[in-house]
């Protein structure tokens, strides 16, 4: 009885400092690599990727999320890399041209729990092309079949840190709704916007993007915890 319980607490012990590493490991920011059509220097997959880093900056400082300041490139077309990320960040004003191999990563990265934040850099108020056409791909060669759903200002994204009432933060236009994909188990998959909220993280300064900061801190909070 005295060696059950020995070994009962010792199990405990055990769950609990993994839990601990676990919750208190530092998580690495990814950037999708990808080719876009009728894209120029600054529409590419890479475009303003230091504002990234500033906005990684500031969720060190605004929160207890423990995030590695640097933003690591991540080809899609390797699915053993993408899938050491929780989640990768799409951005880009062209149209992307995901190969074959691609699409299948982009699928089964989500199918495996993945995550992806896909946001249009929309430059010069230009038609948001990388919106649409990302949609276009993921709902007709990638998860045929499935659409995507506006998310209404209740959705748990809005809400599971800072409170953002009236939902998504647009920083251009055209701008659409925040838009979301699910698996079949109602897990959210993607969130997808047109607003480049990217573009407000250039500022360095909360103090004059505090909604473009807290929208970024709360979709890596949702796909962190979801």
């Amino acid at each position: 009885m005295i060696i059950k319980k020995v070994e009962f607490c010792i199990i405990v012990v055990f769950l609990i400092l993994f839990s601990y590493i676990s919750f208190s490991a530092e998580i690495k920011w990814a950037r999708g690599k990808f080719e876009c059509v009728e894209s120029d220097c600054e529409d590419k997959w890479d475009c303003h990727i230091e504002w990234d880093e500033y906005f990684l900056e500031e969720v060190n400082r605004l929160t207890t999320i423990k995030i590695n300041p640097k933003v690591d490139k991540v080809p899609l077309d390797d699915l053993n890399k993408m899938c050491n990320y929780s989640f990768i960040f799409l951005h880009a004003s062209g149209t992307p041209a995901f190969t074959k191999t691609e699409k299948a990563n982009i699928k089964e990265y989500l199918l495996r729990g993945g995550f992806i934040f896909a946001e249009d850099c929309i430059d010069y108020f230009v038609d948001n092309k990388f919106f649409r056409g990302f949609k276009k791909i993921v709902e007709e060669e990638i998860f045929p079949g499935k659409k995507f759903e506006v998310l209404p200002n209740s959705h748990p994204i809005y809400h599971c840190h800072f409170d953002l009432p009236k939902g998504l933060v647009c920083n251009q236009l055209p701008v659409a709704p925040g838009m979301g994909l699910s698996d079949d188990k109602g897990r959210l998959m993607i969130f997808l916007s047109s607003a480049d909220i990217n573009c407000e993280w250039s500022t360095r300064n909360f103090d004059k993007a505090p909604a473009a900061y807290k929208m970024g801190i709360n979709i890596i909070t949702y796909a962190l915890t979801h």
